[in-house]
């Protein structure tokens, strides 16, 4: 517990502040002041748990200082230092919101220490609630400050908020799974140096850990207990974990855990064997990421006609740029986990598979974890119902011609409105979608094995508009024919 203490008289505070070292080291002094002004300049910069408070000082006395302070740190409790035996001033305090008042007179290292203790578990009883809805705000701030492609600089008044009135001064982040052999690595190691921390859940079963140094340390000195906590944090676990350097400034909070996911991105990058890569030059962002749902597109499309080759080609494709351009973690396991709910073919599967996702610690274990899913598939064998099978034979055969609908649900035997259901359940795509898909990929493997003209092509898929068949292949693939051709 942080404790301020405020009285005009200095030798009144070296006591007060000696019995409270002598309550334990649970108790930390964040400071004394002479006057209430005084008091309020030290809260600002360094927000207290506990207010002793002399009732009278002068220009601002102890009760105006505790109207104050209940009016902008109402999680603060304020206990009233008096040398007066009189009700009166008692029950004026406690009026305004004083947990409590002590005689100077009466304090002693014992007195302090059953005073402290009465303090703590009115904290625990009156502000469990408040604690954790406060918790559950930065939380949610932070999701949103970590997926906000905006400005990169906040607020400094917003951060302080979240941080229950804390002003930030050298600080660093560190991003890590959750993992209880780190919390309590973390948890025992009590780091001196740490002035206060913060560890926070984030939406996606990520840990976020804030920490703020001691005042006082040289910029060597704080380089060398980032080094040792990074240490501590790694030696308990093999999954990514990124920290940030050392920031300065509470604008740049959101940098600060920006620069922390790109370390924990490198490390997953880096791979099991933890060989360092080099950072990854400023690229096309948009290009990559639209390269990466053609990709995503085209695995789909693959799994709908179940052409395992294709889709582990494109899946393939998809690990490969990732790993190069080391795309955002977060957004690429999203991505994936779009895929494996197109893929897997019962809700038990898509369970297991999502869950294999999120908790992958690196790049090869999702290619491997994708290439051994799509095997599983392909052995499965009869993925559809017999009508449906009848169905996606038919199609396939026909592609070429000009099939309907109404043709491809009679040869299944089933009437056009209940086929029409069905074939989007079983298949997941519904069958103009499917339709399009095949005569797509007939067209790509024209395109490559031989020298037709993009008109011929268009007409010996189907498709015999060219232009509206262009259209359709850009949207699919993301390049036109001809460009297609060249690669």
């Amino acid at each position: 517990m942080k404790i301020l203490i405020v009285d005009d008289e200095a030798p009144i505070k070296d006591y007060i502040a000696h019995c409270i070292r002598e309550s334990g080291a649970d108790y930390e002094i964040v400071g004394s002041a002479a006057s209430g002004v005084a008091a309020l300049r030290i809260m600002e910069q360094q927000p207290a748990d506990l207010v002793l408070a002399d009732i009278t000082m002068p220009r601002m006395d102890g009760i105006e200082l505790l109207t104050q302070i209940r009016s902008r740190w109402p999680q603060a409790t304020v206990v009233m230092l008096t040398c007066h035996d009189d009700f009166s001033f008692a029950r004026s305090a406690m009026q305004r919101g004083a947990a409590d008042y002590i005689l100077k007179s009466e304090i002693e290292p014992h007195t302090m220490r059953d005073l402290l203790g009465r303090v703590v578990e009115r904290r625990k009883r009156e502000h469990p609630e408040q604690i954790v809805s406060q918790r559950i705000s930065f939380a949610k701030f932070l999701d949103q400050v970590l997926e906000d492609p905006a400005a990169d600089l906040l607020d400094r008044d917003t951060v302080r908020a979240h941080l229950m009135g804390y002003m930030l001064h050298d600080y660093f982040v560190c991003l890590f799974r959750y993992n209880k052999a780190v919390l309590d690595g973390l948890a025992l190691a009590n780091f001196p140096w740490i002035r206060r921390q913060w560890t926070l859940p984030l939406e996606n079963g990520g840990i976020f850990v804030l920490v703020d140094f001691v005042c006082g340390m040289s910029a060597g000195e704080q380089q060398r207990r980032l080094a040792e906590f990074s240490a501590r944090v790694r030696a308990c676990t093999d999954e990514p974990v990124g920290i940030s350097t050392v920031y300065h400034d509470e604008a740049a909070f959101k940098r600060a855990a920006l620069d922390a996911r790109r370390d924990q991105s490198r490390a997953f990058y880096r791979g099991a064997d933890k060989q360092p890569r080099a950072d990854v030059n400023d690229v096309d962002k948009e290009a990559m990421y639209k390269q990466l749902f053609v990709y995503r597109n085209n695995a789909i499309t693959a799994l709908s006609v179940r052409d395992w080759p294709a889709f582990r080609d494109q899946m393939d494709g998809l690990f490969a740029l990732a790993g190069e351009r080391q795309v955002a973690v977060g957004r690429l396991k999203r991505l994936l986990c779009f895929i494996a709910e197109m893929a897997a073919d019962s809700e038990q599967a898509t369970t297991v598979l999502l869950a294999q996702i999120v908790s992958a610690a690196h790049l090869e274990e999702l290619r491997e974890l994708f290439r051994e899913f799509s095997e599983k598939l392909e052995k499965s064998g009869q993925r559809y119902s017999e009508n449906i099978e009848m169905a996606v034979a038919y199609i396939r055969k026909h592609f070429r011609d000009n099939i309907t609908l109404q043709d491809v649900a009679g040869a299944a035997f089933l009437n056009t409105e209940y086929f029409s259901r069905r074939f989007k359940k079983e298949v997941g795509v519904n069958f103009s979608e499917y339709l399009l898909t095949l005569r797509m990929q007939e067209a790509q493997r024209l395109l490559r094995t031989t020298a037709l003209r993009v008109s011929d092509i268009a007409e010996q898929v189907g498709i015999p508009n060219v232009s509206y068949f262009t259209s359709v292949f850009k949207k699919q693939f993301g390049t036109t024919p001809a460009e297609s051709r060249k690669h």
